[in-house]
Parts: structure tokens; C-alpha cells; sequence
């Protein structure tokens, strides 16, 4: 469990990404569908690529940030 932390502090845009790219799916094909939403459809063309871009931007890659931040060593 160390190793992976360590390597997550390391890179926190590859991990916020992907961490943004996997809330993104939980929520489109998870989340939604099983919500009472009424006439939802599955998103497409640029919805596609504005619903990644802002669970990238917007909820993986700050998550990422705050967590480096939050599990960075205390100085003594």
C-alpha cells in the first residue's frame, strides 16, 4: 500500500486523471441509469467530451492535488 501511495503523490495529474475519467463512467452508466431520471439517454458525441474533460479538470486532478497535499510528510 506504501508503494502505490508513494507513486500517486508522485503524479498527481496522471492519477487525478485518472481517477476523473473513472468517476465520470461510475456516474454515466451507474449513478444515473439507476437514478429516476426520466428519459436519460446515454451521452454522445461532444457531451462525451465535455462530461470527461470536467470530471478530469474539475474532480480528479483537484482531488489529487488535496490529497498530495493533505498525505505529504509533516515537517517536525
Amino acid at each position: 500500500m506504501l508503494g502505490i501511495r508513494g507513486r500517486q503523490l508522485d503524479d498527481p495529474w496522471l492519477w487525478g486523471s485518472a481517477y476523473g475519467l473513472l468517476t465520470w463512467v461510475a456516474m454515466v452508466y451507474v449513478v444515473v441509469p439507476l437514478s429516476v431520471v426520466n428519459g436519460w439517454q446515454l451521452p454522445h458525441g461532444w457531451n462525451i467530451v465535455s462530461g470527461l474533460l470536467s470530471h478530469i479538470c474539475y474532480v480528479g486532478v483537484p482531488i489529487a492535488h488535496i490529497t498530495r497535499h493533505a498525505l505529504r510528510p509533516q515537517a517536525a
